[in-house]
C-alpha cells in the first residue's frame, strides 16, 4: 500500500482527520484548473462539503448488513414494543405504584426536553392511566416496525378440510404483483457499489452548476485518445486520487452518468 493510498484509508476511516485536511493548495489549484472554477474559499468548501458527503456514504455502504438482519433487527423492536406497551399496561394491576411513579417523575431534576420544551412529565395521564399516550404511541410504533419489515411474500391459501385441496385467497397476478413489490422495496433498501462517489458528486453538482464553465457531465468516449473527454471527470480524477486511490476514471464515469439520470 503507498503513501497515499494508507492516508486516504486513515482519512476515510478517521474521525480526527477531516476533509478539508486532504485538500492541499496542490490538490485545490488543481482541482480548480480542470473544473475551471476560482481558486478561493467558497470552491475549498464545496470540495470539502463533497468529501465529507463522500466519508459518511462509504460508512453507509460498509456498514449496510443482509437484509435478513435487518429484517430481524426490526422484528425485535416491535417485540419489545409490544412487550413494553404490556409491561406498562400491567402497573395498574398495582395499587399505589403509578400515584409512586407519577411523584418520581415529577421530582426528577434531569428529564430530557423536547424541541417545544415540554418533558416525560408533561406527557403523563391522569394517575391509575398515568402512562397511557405512551402505550398509544408505543402501538404505533410496534406498527409501524412491522409495515417496514420486508418479508418475501406467501402464497396466500387456506387449508382444505379433512381430504379437500388448499384454496387460494389470490390468484397468480395478485401474487405476482405482491413478489415484484417485495422486490422492488429489497431493491432500494440497497446501496449501489459507487454510492459514496454518488454522494460526492450529488454535493459537488449545485456549486459546479452555478460556478463551472463546463456542464456537469461525464463527456464522450474518443477512441482516438481511448478514454471518456470531460472537465469535470479529470476535476474528480485529481480528488479521488487522494481521497481514495483505488477509484478508477471508469467508476467515475459510470457514477456521474447515473447520478445525471437519477430524479433532481
Amino acid at each position: 500500500m503507498t503513501q497515499t493510498e494508507r492516508m486516504a484509508l486513515a482519512w476515510v476511516v478517521s474521525d480526527e482527520i477531516e476533509p478539508a485536511d486532504l485538500i492541499t493548495p496542490e490538490l485545490l489549484a488543481a482541482f480548480a484548473a480542470y473544473a475551471g472554477l476560482p481558486k478561493n474559499e467558497a470552491t475549498q468548501s464545496a470540495l470539502s462539503d463533497a468529501l465529507d458527503a463522500f466519508r459518511g456514504a462509504w460508512f453507509d455502504l460498509d456498514a449496510l448488513r443482509p437484509e435478513s438482519a435487518e429484517n430481524k433487527a426490526l422484528e425485535a423492536a416491535a417485540a419489545n414494543a409490544g412487550k413494553l406497551y404490556d409491561d406498562l399496561l400491567a402497573l395498574q394491576e398495582y395499587p399505589g405504584i403509578e400515584g409512586r411513579l407519577e411523584r418520581t417523575i415529577s421530582a426528577f431534576p434531569h428529564l430530557y426536553e423536547l424541541e417545544d420544551g415540554k418533558t416525560l412529565r408533561d406527557l403523563l395521564g391522569t394517575r391509575r392511566n398515568i402512562f397511557r399516550t405512551y402505550r398509544e404511541l408505543l402501538v404505533d410504533l410496534q406498527a409501524c416496525l412491522e409495515l417496514t419489515i420486508n418479508r418475501k411474500p406467501r402464497r396466500q391459501v387456506l387449508d382444505g378440510l379433512d381430504d379437500e385441496d388448499p384454496i387460494d385467497l389470490e390468484t397468480d397476478e395478485e401474487h405476482a404483483k405482491r413478489m415484484k413489490d417485495w422486490r422492488a422495496r429489497s431493491k432500494a433498501r440497497s446501496l449501489p457499489k459507487e454510492h459514496a462517489l454518488h454522494a460526492f458528486l450529488l454535493s459537488l453538482r449545485p456549486y459546479w452548476e452555478a460556478h463551472s464553465p463546463y456542464p456537469f457531465t461525464e463527456g464522450m468516449h474518443y477512441k482516438e485518445a481511448n478514454q471518456t473527454i470531460s472537465f469535470l471527470v479529470d476535476a474528480v480524477e485529481q480528488v479521488m486520487a487522494i481521497a481514495s486511490p483505488d477509484t478508477t476514471r471508469a467508476q467515475i464515469v459510470t457514477a456521474i452518468r447515473e447520478v445525471r439520470a437519477s430524479p433532481r
